[in-house]
C-alpha cells in the first residue's frame, strides 16, 4: 500500500495531496468541505486529518466534532484515534512520503508518528471521505487472519524499534501495551506464544491479564474472541 501511495505522491504536482484507497469514496460535498478546510488549516501544520463516515453515515473517530491540534503526545496516548482522511501540503509529502515496509497494509502509525514528531497535525471536523470497511479489499477486514496479523506484528515491531524510547518517555504504559500487542499479533500469525516476553511486560493490570488470556487461548480461540469483542464494541472499531 505504501509503495502505491508513494508512487502517486512523488508524481503529484499539486499544492495539496490527499488519498483515496480501494475501500474509500469521496462524499458528494467533498470539494466544498475541502475549501472550508483550507481556510481553517494553520500554516505551520504539514498534515490535516479529516474524519470519515462509514456506509451508515456514522463518524469513524473517537471525538466527533473535534477541530484542533493533534500532538505527538496525543498520538502516543491515543487521545484522538479513529479512521481519518489525511491531506498533506504537497511539497512536504513529496519530500517525506510514507515509510514503506514492503507489506500490504500501510503501517500508518509508523509514518504518522514520524510526521507528527516533526510538527503537530491539524484535525478538521469537515468530512471528505466515506469508508467502506466491510468490503473484501478493506485492510481492516479479517484483521486476525494469520497473514494480516503477521503484517501488524511487523508494523508494531518497527514502531517500537524506531520510536520506542520516545513512546516510553511520553507514556511508559503505552510502551508496555505496544509490546503486548506484538505478542498477540505474533501468536495470531502462528509465530508462537512467547510467555517469557509476556512476563517481562508485567504490569499487573487488565491489559497484561488480557494478553495472558489470549496467549492461553491460542490463535483460533483468540481470533474468535477478539472478533466478538470488536462486534460488541469492547474493542474500538477504528484506529
Amino acid at each position: 500500500m505504501c509503495s502505491s501511495r508513494n508512487s502517486g505522491i512523488f508524481l503529484s504536482k499539486g499544492e495539496y495531496v490527499t488519498l483515496l484507497d480501494a475501500d474509500d469514496e469521496f462524499i458528494y460535498e467533498w470539494a466544498l468541505n475541502f475549501i472550508s478546510i483550507l481556510k481553517e488549516w494553520p500554516q505551520k501544520a504539514n498534515v490535516c486529518f479529516t474524519p470519515c463516515i462509514n456506509i451508515f453515515g456514522s463518524l469513524t473517530v473517537s471525538r466527533p466534532g473535534y477541530a484542533g491540534w493533534l500532538t505527538q503526545e496525543d498520538m502516543v496516548h491515543e487521545n484522538l484515534c479513529g479512521e481519518y482522511n489525511p491531506i498533506f501540503r504537497g511539497d512536504y509529502i513529496r519530500r517525506s512520503g510514507y515509510t514503506d515496509l514492503g507489506i500490504r497494509k500501510s503501517c500508518g502509525l509508523l509514518s504518522y508518528l514520524r510526521m507528527v514528531r516533526e510538527a503537530p497535525f491539524w484535525i478538521s471536523d469537515k468530512v471528505m471521505r466515506r469508508y467502506h470497511d466491510a468490503v473484501e479489499q478493506s485492510v481492516t477486514r479479517n484483521w486476525t487472519r494469520p497473514d494480516k496479523a503477521a503484517e501488524a506484528c511487523t508494523c508494531f515491531s518497527r514502531v517500537l524499534a524506531e520510536h520506542g524510547d520516545f513512546i516510553y518517555n511520553v507514556a511508559p504504559e503505552k510502551h508496555l501495551q505496544l509490546r503486548q500487542k506484538i505478542l498477540i499479533y505474533k501468536m495470531l500469525s502462528r509465530q508462537g506464544r512467547d510467555f517469557a516476553e509476556w512476563w517481562r511486560t508485567r504490569s499487573w493490570n487488565k491489559y497484561w491479564c488480557a494478553t495472558l488470556a489470549l496467549l492461553l487461548l491460542g490463535p483460533t480461540g483468540s481470533a474468535k474472541l477478539l472478533g466478538l469483542a470488536k462486534g460488541i464494541k469492547l474493542l474500538r472499531r477504528y484506529g
